[in-house]
């Protein structure tokens, strides 16, 4: 299932990007942010505006009101401004202004009105005014008469080069022979299966979100994004990226022999046996997704100790086997065991601890074990989880297997 992504940009700059998620990785932005600006849950997303480029239009001010046109040159013939220089100022969003009226680009989805500007009588024109500026105007046709012939131009080599190129290229794969098709076949077996990962990913969301995570195969299945690529999706949930650009055959293929063709055919046809064999185990398959709903419920109640607290964990749901390798772990190290550890994370999950604060706990318990450091620096990791939440009366870490006490 291809996903259609939208041009976006930054309002006021006009800066643009081919998608949102495109846009959060240049600018370091978290792209779930990103997206509830987009969707009006959010004014700014690292200090920007955001915004459709198919809304996208240019506002004029002057004096206090303003008029909205759809384009650059419209709104710059509108106060006979150079559109050049209009340019200039809205793109790069400079606090200039010309003749006194200031441009910006805007998303006139967020715009439930707006102003006109005035309109101010025009002097009466004498003859000559009239007759230098029919004589600009000619001038100005023919500039944009030369200036439409010579981009015809421009156009028509930029379409002979490409064809040639095109043609060179077709030449080319050809000589690559067996390879080629070998690379063509793998790169249609992994795509099939990667749309039916994605599209599985997608019934998960329309459940549950928070449910994709508790599936025993999802940490295998999603490992694999690093090789195939992946994009993000609603929920800031990864999907296999299916233009599989990580694949692609260079620009310039003059170099390209059949040994590396052959290379590129047998990685993918190596990925797509790893994701179907990761996605499809016996007894865990990821397209069946009664295995997470178990998953959730039992984890629940072995975390809280009672029923109906699914919603309370599914906030930790995207580490929870994070959690669960470090309690299993933990048993190899006598300063801790993995009674500590649990008695540990239930209480700060029933006491609703900030997940980021879990996740930190959890990723230096991990840090600890991994280079097994001192005593003074597991103190000061276990230290720092407790004051971060409140607690139950009656509740202690070192209290029996029970866990709650009354």
């Amino acid at each position: 299932m291809a996903r259609t992504t939208k041009p976006v940009f930054i309002v006021g700059t006009g800066q643009t990007f081919p998608s949102a998620s495109a846009a959060a990785k240049a600018l370091g932005i978290n792209p779930g942010n990103l997206y509830s600006v987009l969707a009006g849950r959010r004014k700014t997303a690292g200090g920007y505006k955001f915004g459709y480029v198919s809304t996208k239009a240019v506002s004029v001010s002057k004096n206090g009101s303003t008029q909205v046109y759809s384009t650059l040159t419209a709104a710059a013939r509108a106060v006979k401004a150079n559109p050049t220089k209009v340019e200039s100022i809205v793109s790069a969003g400079i606090d200039k202004t010309i003749k006194g009226y200031s441009f910006s680009y805007i998303d006139t989805s967020k715009i439930s009105s707006v102003p006109s500007v005035p309109s101010v009588p025009s002097a009466p024109k004498s003859r000559k005014t009239k007759k230098a500026e029919q004589a600009r105007e000619r001038k100005a046709k023919q500039r944009e008469k030369a200036a439409r012939k010579q981009q015809k131009e421009e156009k028509r080599r930029r379409e002979r080069e490409e064809s040639a190129k095109k043609h060179r290229r077709e030449e080319k794969l050809k000589s690559l022979g067996e390879a080629y098709k070998s690379y063509k076949d793998a790169k249609s077996v992994l795509l099939d299966y990667v749309k039916k990962v994605n599209t599985q990913i997608d019934k998960y969301i329309d459940v549950n979100p928070a449910l994709l995570y508790y599936h025993q195969s999802t940490p295998a299945v999603f490992g694999l994004q690093m090789y195939v690529g992946y994009e993000y999706g609603p929920y800031d949930i990864t999907y296999f990226d299916e233009s599989l650009k990580n694949f692609e055959l260079p620009e310039n293929i003059d170099d390209l022999t059949k040994d590396d063709t052959q290379k590129l055919a047998d990685k993918m046809n190596l990925l797509a046996e790893r994701l179907k064999s990761e996605a499809e185990r016996k007894g865990r398959s990821f397209f069946d997704m009664t295995n997470a709903e178990r998953n959730r419920t039992d984890l629940a109640f072995e975390f809280y100790k009672n029923t109906g607290h699914e919603n309370d964990m599914d906030q930790y749901a995207y580490m929870i086997w994070d959690i669960l390798d470090t309690i299993e772990r933990s048993n190899m190290f006598p300063e801790l065991g993995s009674d500590l550890v649990f008695n540990m994370v239930s209480d700060a999950m029933q006491g609703n601890v900030d997940k980021d604060v879990l996740d930190r706990f959890i990723q230096d318990l991990y840090g600890w074990m991994d280079k097994y450091g001192s005593q003074e620096e597991l103190d000061e990791i276990l230290s720092e989880l407790d004051g971060t939440y409140s607690k139950p009366t009656g509740f202690s870490v070192f209290d029996d297997d029970w866990g709650w006490t009354t």
